[in-house]
């Protein structure tokens, strides 16, 4: 039992022993010589109820006290649980969007290979060729699991690409500066894709 309690309870107790005490003295009349001895029973009946009520209001005032400091642990608690409720929720929310890319560069890739896009770049300009072969390295690199016949074409658009870059490095030198930076652009874009460094080497240099 705590000390509080305790002290409230032989408090209490006394209060009645002694309001017990002086009914009796009432009843019965009794005296003491040279002592009003209702008066001093009451006085300290009075004196006692009056610290057990203070004693009542402190212990009042503990107990709303350790109610607030509950309070702030509950609060605790819920901030606890809503941090990792959001953080489940971004969690989820970043591989249904993941998810979703991957099947999108899945579509976007098979959509160059539906239109015999290795076929028809000999006929297409330079400046419009590369931005096509690095589209579909973009889309092919966040492709996980690839198909052997997706692999092979996928590779098959790198060789071309360091292919194309290779021998045309004289003229993406020269190439108007606007569409340099437009590649430059899209390479900075996808720092991860090591197959666009020596496009971007030769963009850089002089």
């Amino acid at each position: 039992m705590k000390t509080q309690e305790k002290v409230t309870i032989v408090l209490s107790g006394l209060a009645f022993i002694l309001s017990v005490i002086t009914f009796a003295i009432a009843y019965t009349r009794f005296e003491m010589p040279d002592l009003n001895t209702g008066s001093f029973l009451v006085s300290v009946l009075a004196v006692l109820v009056t610290f057990l009520l203070g004693w009542q209001i402190y212990n009042a005032v503990g107990v709303k006290r350790e109610l607030e400091k509950f309070e702030e642990k509950i609060n605790g608690y819920k901030t606890e649980i809503n941090t990792i409720i959001d953080k489940k929720v971004t969690e989820s929310e970043r591989k249904i969007e993941y998810e979703n890319f991957q099947n999108l560069a899945r579509i976007s890739f098979e959509f160059y290979g539906q239109f015999n896009f290795l076929s028809l770049l000999s006929n297409v300009e330079l400046s419009s060729r590369l931005p096509l072969l690095m589209g579909a390295i973009i889309y092919g690199s966040y492709i996980e699991d690839m198909e052997k016949e997706v692999l092979e074409s996928y590779r098959r658009i790198i060789d071309i690409f360091r292919e194309t870059v290779r021998t045309n490095e004289n003229e993406i030198r020269a190439m108007d500066n606007e569409v340099k930076e437009n590649l430059l652009r899209k390479i900075r874009l996808f720092p991860n894709i090591f197959e666009f460094r020596e496009l971007e080497r030769i963009l850089e240099s002089e």
